[in-house]
């Protein structure tokens, strides 16, 4: 190797380097709010409000992704990436089905596997996620369909999972009816 390929080399990095992290960051910006709590969570860069773990399910049902995350202290929050959407169940209806849930993901904790890789899953699939203080587990990409069909240990959890997510949106529903509904009382009578 001659002395005039070394620092080219070397250039040649240090590019390469500038246009990965772009690319990274880039890729995080596009994430948006929900997605980047989403990372952060399953990365552990941010702590759950009580400590202990979180269980989290992805599942993708057809292009749209959500997440059902579930702190230790069972509040619980349902984020819709692509539309930047959060509900939080502010009522506390899904904690029953929300300790279920958690109850049935560290019951499978010994079929879950160490990952750094907190991709959402394809299209048709679900992911759950256990997330400790030192590591995050995951199940891997699971086929809905086999969840559906009991075909797998996951169908539990997923069970419980969509109970909790039943129960956070009819809680939203329900308060934004009830919001609708004071609005029109403060708006007075209408004219006849």
């Amino acid at each position: 190797m001659n002395i005039i390929s070394i620092p080219v080399i070397a250039l040649l990095v240090s590019a390469l380097v500038r246009l990965a992290a772009r690319n990274s960051a880039k890729r995080e910006s596009d994430l948006g709010s929900t997605g980047r709590l989403r990372r952060d969570i399953l990365a552990r860069r941010v702590d759950p409000p009580d400590g202990g773990p979180c269980a989290v399910m992805d599942w993708r049902p057809g292009g749209e992704n959500a997440t059902l995350i579930v702190y230790p202290s069972g509040e619980s929050r349902l984020l819709f990436i692509e539309q930047q959407h959060t509900i939080s169940d502010e009522d506390g209806r899904a904690q029953g089905p929300v300790k279920r849930f958690r109850d049935a993901l560290e019951e499978q904790s010994a079929e879950l596997h160490e990952t750094d890789d907190f991709g959402e899953p394809p299209s048709g699939h679900a992911c759950f996620w256990l997330v400790r203080d030192y590591t995050t587990l995951t199940s891997g990409d699971v086929p809905i369909d086999e969840i559906k069909l009991r075909t797998t240990a996951w169908t539990s959890a997923w069970g419980s999972g969509s109970a909790a997510v039943s129960e956070i949106l009819e809680g939203y529903r329900k308060r934004r009816a009830a919001m609708a509904r004071s609005q029109d009382v403060a708006s007075g009578p209408r004219p006849v």
